[in-house]
């Protein structure tokens, strides 16, 4: 049967747009994201940090450091993720763009203090599983992927067998039809956020020898051992996302479909990454993703090879780190490998050559779009894919979490 018009408009995700009509069915009051400024401000005198990342999808911030409302969200059909997932995917996309966002226009050790904290505080595994986690929500804007994922489950049986293969054998995930080519797309995205980072990390290690002509550059680092704890302890925190922080992440989904689906190029092979990814994306197509489901969901997760690439990214950083003395070192520290040797572990996590240039999470299940195709369903897939009470045809909200004690991955850490 024909999707009603009436069900396509009540499935407007979190969007500033229907933020209205959420609160009016909203049985709970959502506490909005902290706005986190800046740390470390003890060095020379100047502005207290630098300029919010923003994105060519969607703008990350507001000129005041606020959460700007996210893009209109695309109403359509979603399925339930785990909010693990969520929360990876998040810390993921904000480590991404935050970082690459900075520029090489120091004129004072407080900014340079305060890049240095935006682009080296991550935590290593989390970052590993939202580069996969953010691969499926890629993968999940491909239409005729969905509809191939679909078909393959088009049955419980089926939907339990494929399921349980996936599991197992994440690269299966490629003989479903249209996977090759979202393969493509899921490859093209995360190796242009990578070669973003590796360029920026770029600038700012030019500028680490650019500066050294300015006195302020060669003043010794005030306060660095405290510092680098603090970076260290930041890092060792994984990041929960607010409701604030999902409808930033979610609310940039569609863009995917206008930008990166005219290629119809498929890929003869994909990463561990890619294919993971894909893996978890068919998983919620096929109602397997969310929190009844930790045991497959985690059996994805990881990718030995980019969680070693990470780990070490991180650890020469932080020994650079530990013996810097002025300003120009802690930039070089920043823009060597907080930022280039981490864009380079994802360049090459999405398949890229290097010259193409991962607390505990609460546990609930996030509804994230996805792309259909709008041709006529029989009654059983409809019933096994409609995941919206077909009664007042509006989701069940989640519940607000408390605001957790660490950071916006949007935003960056603070004190």
């Amino acid at each position: 049967m024909k999707l009603h018009a009436k069900w396509w408009a009540a499935l407007a995700l979190l969007g500033s747009a229907s933020g209205q009509a959420f609160a009016q069915n909203q049985p709970i009051e959502v506490q909005p994201a902290p706005v986190h400024q800046v740390i470390d401000s003890d060095d020379d005198a100047g502005p207290a940090g630098l300029p919010a990342a923003n994105t060519s999808e969607s703008a990350a911030l507001a000129p005041e450091g606020a959460l700007a409302p996210p893009p209109a969200a695309d109403p359509g059909p979603r399925v339930a993720i785990s909010r693990r997932l969520i929360d990876a995917a998040g810390a993921f996309d904000g480590y991404m763009h935050r970082a690459s966002a900075i520029k090489a226009d120091f004129n004072n050790g407080a900014m340079v203090a305060h890049a240095v904290a935006l682009g080296s505080v991550y935590e290593p595994n989390q970052l590993q599983q939202g580069a996969i986690a953010y691969a499926a929500l890629v993968a999940l804007q491909d239409p005729l992927f969905v509809q191939a994922v679909q078909d393959a489950g088009s049955s419980p049986g089926a939907r339990e067998a494929f399921a349980a293969r996936l599991a197992d054998e994440p690269q299966w995930v490629l003989n479903a039809g249209a996977a090759r080519r979202a393969a493509t797309r899921v490859s093209a995205v995360l190796g242009r956020m990578g070669a973003q980072l590796v360029m920026a990390g770029a600038a700012v290690k030019q500028a680490s020898y650019d500066l050294q002509i300015q006195g302020w550059s060669k003043g010794p680092i005030v306060g660095g051992d405290a510092r680098l704890a603090r970076i260290k302890a930041q890092s060792a925190m994984p990041v929960s996302l607010v409701v604030a922080d999902q409808t930033h992440l979610i609310g940039g989904l569609a863009a995917f479909r206008a930008g990166e689906g005219a290629s119809s190029a498929e890929a003869e092979t994909a990463t561990a990454v890619v294919t993971r990814g894909m893996a978890l994306a068919a998983l919620a197509v096929l109602g397997k993703a969310g929190d009844d489901q930790a045991q497959r969901v985690d059996a994805l997760l990881n990718d030995p090879l980019d969680a070693e690439c990470l780990k070490m990214a991180k650890l020469n950083d932080y020994q650079c780190l530990a013996v810097a003395g002025p300003h120009y070192e802690n930039l070089f520290c920043l823009g060597n490998h907080a930022m280039m040797d981490t864009g380079k572990c994802i360049v090459s996590a999405a398949g890229g050559g290097q010259e193409a240039l991962l607390t505990q999470a609460d546990r609930r299940s996030v509804f994230v779009p996805v792309a259909m195709n709008t041709t006529e369903q029989g009654p059983e897939r409809n019933a096994a894919f409609n995941t919206t009470p077909a009664a007042a045809g509006i989701p069940v909200p989640v519940a607000a979490v408390a605001a957790p004690a660490n950071y916006s991955p949007y935003t960056g850490p603070t004190e």
